[in-house]
């Protein structure tokens, strides 16, 4: 900042007082300018705001309304999965699997919808088509899909068997119902027509009651028995993929697949608990590497099949028939069964856990492959064993009561 001094002169100091009114002036006239600029500034930013928000207003209103188009879209092809008209089901099951497109808005929950739907269609060309759509996704989700099913599955095999008692229940009453109204027509035959009403129609309505209860859980018995046949039908159609993809380490619990047949399924290190595989006919399947439980595939046919180095415990392989190699090389036996078999090109070498009573009844056995040690205990062992020794032995082992009861009905076949 200028200043005038005392000792300077008039005109020294006219000059100097004339610089310092310049330099405040040119002082005063730039914060101006600054004002000014600072003002213009924000009025042309307010401007700017003014154009962009709508613009951006409008393309989020746009994206809103894109997404609810497609959620719609979505909802109109999901109701129409669950419509009574055939072609518009299997249309929807065939657009959703276009939804199953990795990292996709929609898959998780196509994923799901497609896979539940399998437990309530009972047309097989729907099912195909969903099978179709799920078989879009990638190969590392397949596993994922497969043991979804199973849990399905699991469901119609678990609600099976009280269902089946009911309708047992059901058919009893009924029976006792209908018996009770004949032998009271009968002994009534003598009195009048009106005495004879009033002790015989409440019994009349019993019986008409009772046989809409059976028929009732009779159709629910049915139509469970179909879904359950429908999906293990499901799931062995959508395992085809494995045979130039194995699938490991799935998880079979409680599951069903009585009746079916198998053909080139690579299915290792499974783990199957509590289930039933009876009556089938496996043939090039690899269950190599797996643990079996409680598990029975009574009476099913194999052909070049594998069970080496898998556990195998309290399980039933009674009355089954080896058409060209079954393989338990190397595999764990405890309490597994083999009555009644044929066991023709079968393979036991290097197995552990091996007793002579497990082989009870067995034909061939000649021609089974075993450790010459075993083969020995097995010659001398095998024929002192009585059938009696064997019941004790079998209801008194790790068997489940029901796994050891279908023992007991092979030795005591009814008439």
């Amino acid at each position: 900042m200028l200043y005038i001094s005392n000792n300077a002169s008039i005109g020294n100091k006219t000059f100097l007082l004339i610089l310092i009114i310049k330099s405040n002036l040119y002082t005063m006239e730039k914060e101006n300018k600054k004002r000014e600029f600072t003002l213009t500034d924000i009025i042309k930013f307010i401007g700017v705001i003014g154009i962009v928000t709508p613009l951006l207003l409008g393309y989020f209103q746009y994206q809103r309304s894109v997404k609810q188009d497609k959620d719609n879209n979505f909802r109109v092809v999901v109701e129409k999965l669950s419509s009574e008209k055939k072609n518009e089901r299997l249309s929807a099951a065939t657009n959703l699997g276009t939804y199953l497109i990795s990292d996709g808005d929609y898959y998780e929950e196509a994923f799901d919808i497609l896979i539940n739907t399998v437990s309530i269609e009972l047309d097989y060309n729907v099912l195909n088509a969903i099978r179709g759509s799920l078989e879009k996704v990638e190969a590392s989700e397949r596993n994922r899909i497969v043991q979804k099913l199973l849990n399905i599955g699991r469901n119609t095999f678990i609600y099976e068997y009280p269902l089946k008692t009911w309708l047992g229940k059901a058919k009893a009453n009924l029976e006792q119902s209908e018996k009770k109204i004949k032998n009271d027509t009968i002994l009534l035959s003598n009195n009048s027509i009106e005495f004879n009403k009033l002790i015989l129609n409440p019994l009349a309505e019993d019986v008409r009651v009772k046989n809409e209860i059976k028929i009732s859980v009779e159709r629910d018995y049915n139509e469970l028995s179909t879904h359950k046949l429908l999906v293990a039908s499901f799931v062995g159609l959508f395992l085809t993929f494995s045979r130039t993809q194995p699938i490991d380490s799935l998880e079979f619990y409680q599951n069903s697949f009585n009746y079916l047949v198998w053909l080139n399924f690579q299915i290792p290190n499974s783990r199957m608990e509590n289930s039933a595989f009876s009556e089938m006919i496996l043939t090039n399947v690899d269950l190599s590497g797996s643990e079996i439980i409680g598990t029975t595939f009574y009476a099913t046919r194999f052909s070049n099949c594998s069970f080496a180095k898998s556990k195998i415990t309290a399980s039933d392989f009674s009355n089954i028939d080896v058409k060209d190699t079954i393989n338990f090389s190397g595999a764990n036996f405890d309490d597994v069964f083999f009555l009644g078999s044929d066991l023709k090109y079968s393979n036991f070498k290097g197995a552990v856990g091996l007793k002579p009573i497990y082989f009870y009844k067995v034909n061939n056995l000649e021609d089974v492959q075993f450790d010459d040690e075993f083969r020995i205990e097995l010659d001398k062992e095998l024929m002192l064993i009585t059938r009696d020794q064997f019941i004790e032995y079998i209801f008194n082992c790790k068997l489940i009561e029901q796994r050891a009861n279908e023992l007991l009905a092979i030795l005591f076949p009814p008439d």
